[in-house]
């Protein structure tokens, strides 16, 4: 979004967030700004914004936030979170610093009630008539000759953080330095990431590209190098246990404190030599760029509006997108200011055309106009799709998974597991994850593992930009690298060492620093095969406990009919099901209607393992668990009011799901008699409603 606004707009996701808080805090900005939320179990806010709009025109901006991660993220990067606006409430953002500093002076217009919501679009109107009005000169007090003096207004916080002094520039390398590094990562005022590195001891520069990296992050992160002993133990004294950086290792602090209590949000990254230096910088960057969008740190474009472009990427490069741009120029994409977290792959590709605004002194192209809206991006998912998911938190009893970025739902283990497996054996944070679509209801996603289809079934996964590729994709197998050889790694710098007696240790020291990398390296190799066949095998474990059922393969056994399916019925049950689980669901007993056999014979567009599977769900009790059955008693019609079917007796009929989401969706009805078993009626389409 570029501001002022030419008409309402949305903060769809963080960095949408991101750059409305800049915008708020622009010592530039003349406008009041309209922030307007919307109450859970809503889709639209309170307040209509085309009112608003054609009432107060270009004279006001006005931002809706459609999500709780929207209104959640801003109250993370605001400074008081009393200045924030949540749960259908609305808000008017004076300009200048007091809506920040002073929130109270401009009131949160809640909609809790009723009446508040009744109210509410009149006192949004007087909030912004109020902001709009010319500020009012300061009181005054008497003075000392009888003259009447203004009362200065008082001081208020800078709204720059003080970065350490300057005339070293970002080299520490002294103790007093580090002290003022360490004090200023502890400042509150601190408003964006800081990247330390150091040297390793015997060294006189450190193995990553400090240049490069000042160079890459310009705007976004403040990089020091921490250049001397001395300069190291001061700052491994000051700052808290488990979040010191030395030895040649390096690491970014994100904005705010969170880091002090949890140190591994702030990742070190470790150079053993020159030859980790590449690989070392692009990990810092990457870590630094996406904390960077994630706490508010001014993104490129934010503040000075570069001119815009439009481009094709011609390659990717050290995972960033590099641009060919139509003017004959070149740019460059960083994936991690697109959206926190994915490789640049799962964002562009080669050949895709791209529009952004350019940074002339960086390079750096902003394309988050081209961000897609989570709902269009998912519009396309038809209940009955097998689609792809990302996990981001397991519980023992459950998951919660990403469908697109900022839209997740949570998972109970009964749509994950037949049992009481703990589903934390079973998945981890970050894997990719098939799952079946039934269908939403009131805003939420009904999805089970237990229903997915094969991976070549699978619907892609949305683009997160225009025109690019899906971001999603199942793992393939990856190939690990090579085993790096001693010779191949990089030694440090020579010293200047005369004494025969140094030298042969200075020697000696180097070759057991190659050995001592060539076997990190193949320790890692191992430790990433073996992640990847666990995640593997994991795979495989829960294809095999949903899929199981479909794999018998039987051949036809039996002349009768009845003789077989009775078979085939009893197998599915057996292979289906745990030992505990086989006293705990047994089969009940059941027979089949005059009609049954027919029906299904008749019955095409649907595999015969499904259709085992549904009665083995039926004599099971199952189906009244899983939503996608859909279980519900058979009616006369097709209207809610319409009479059940029943039949002498008082016995009742039942339909349960085979498919969803086609346009001959095939049901199985089946009656429930009066002495506990079951009879298997007919096989139907979803439009007859014969028992």
């Amino acid at each position: 979004m570029e501001y002022p606004l030419e008409a309402p707009a949305r903060a769809l996701d963080r960095l949408d967030v991101v750059q409305l808080v800049s915008y708020l805090r622009s010592a530039a900005r003349t406008r009041p700004v309209v922030i307007l939320t919307v109450a859970r179990g809503s889709h639209a806010p309170h307040v209509d914004p085309a009112v608003l709009d054609r009432e107060f025109g270009r004279q006001v901006d006005i931002v809706t936030l459609p999500t709780e991660a929207a209104t959640h993220a801003l109250s993370e990067t605001l400074t008081d979170r009393e200045a924030s606006v949540y749960g259908g409430a609305c808000r008017v953002y004076p300009p200048g610093e007091l809506w920040e500093t002073e929130p109270r002076r401009n009131p949160l217009r809640m909609a809790r009630t009723a009446e508040e919501r009744g109210a509410l679009p009149e006192r949004l109107r007087r909030d912004i008539n109020a902001a709009l009005r010319p500020v009012p000169p300061q009181p005054s007090t008497p003075g000392a000759a009888g003259r009447t003096a203004v009362r200065p207004a008082a001081p208020s916080a800078p709204r720059a953080p003080v970065r350490p002094p300057s005339g070293e520039g970002f080299e520490v390398s002294t103790a007093a330095r580090a002290d003022e590094l360490a004090a200023y990562l502890l400042s509150a005022a601190r408003d964006r990431p800081v990247l330390v590195v150091t040297r390793a001891a015997g060294t006189h520069r450190p193995y990553v590209d400090v240049d490069v990296l000042r160079s890459d992050l310009a705007g976004l992160a403040d990089v020091f190098e921490i250049s001397t002993a001395a300069a190291s133990w001061a700052f491994s004294e000051a700052v808290p246990d488990r979040c010191q950086v030395y030895g040649g290792a390096s690491r970014v602090y994100p904005v705010g404190r969170d880091w002090i209590e949890d140190p591994y949000s702030s990742p070190l990254r470790f150079a053993f030599g020159p030859a980790d230096g590449p690989d070392v910088a692009r990990a810092l960057t990457s870590d630094a760029m996406t904390m960077a969008a994630r706490h508010g740190a001014s993104l490129p474009g934010a503040a000075e509006l570069p001119r815009p472009v439009t481009g094709e990427i011609s390659g990717i490069v050290a995972g960033r997108a590099l641009v060919q741009l139509d003017d004959g120029q070149v740019g460059v994409i960083w994936p991690e200011l697109v959206v926190p977290g994915p490789i640049a792959e799962r964002v562009f590709h080669k050949g895709m055309r791209i529009e952004g605004v350019l940074d002339p002194d960086s390079r750096r192209i902003d394309v988050s106009g081209m961000r897609r809206d989570p709902e269009e991006a998912l519009a396309a998912y038809q209940p009955g799709d097998t689609v792809l998911t990302r996990i981001t938190a397991v519980r023992r009893d459950g998951c919660t998974v990403e469908l697109f970025p900022g839209v997740t739902q949570d998972i109970s283990a009964d749509n994950l597991v037949r049992d009481d497996t703990d589903v934390r054996q079973l998945m981890v944070e970050g894997e990719v994850l098939r799952l079946w679509f039934a269908d939403r209801y009131d805003g939420e996603w009904v999805l089970s593992l237990l229903e997915a289809a094969p991976e070549d079934e699978v619907v892609p996964a949305p683009a997160l930009l225009r025109g690019g590729p899906p971001w999603l994709v199942l793992p393939a197998l990856a190939t690990p690298p090579a085993p790096l050889l001693a010779e191949q790694v990089s030694s440090p710098e020579e010293p200047d060492v005369t004494d025969e007696d140094a030298l042969s240790l200075v020697q000696e020291l180097r070759r057991e620093t190659a050995q001592l990398s060539r076997t990190i390296r193949e320790r890692d190799e191992r430790i990433a095969a073996l992640e990847e066949r666990l995640a593997k095998g994991r795979a495989r474990l829960r294809d095999a406990a949903r899929r199981v059922n479909s794999r018998w393969g039987l051949a036809r056994l039996f002349e009768s009919d009845e003789d077989q399916l009775d078979f085939e019925v009893r197998t599915a049950w057996a292979l289906m099901t745990t030992p505990s689980e086989k006293q705990t669901r047994p089969l009940r007993p059941w027979t089949y209607g005059p009609a049954f056999f027919d029906t299904l014979a008749r019955v095409q567009g649907i595999k015969r393992d499904k259709i085992i599977e549904v009665i083995v769900h039926v004599l099971t009790g199952r189906d009244a668990e899983l939503a996608s059955r859909e279980l519900h008693q058979l009616r006369t019609g097709a209207g809610g009011d319409d009479a059940p079917v029943t039949r002498r007796g008082g016995e009742t009929c039942w339909r349960v799901s085979l498919q969803v989401g086609t346009p001959s969706a095939r049901r199985l009805h089946y009656w429930q008699r009066n002495d506990g078993s079951i009879e298997l009626s007919s096989i139907r389409l979803h439009d007859d409603f014969r028992p």
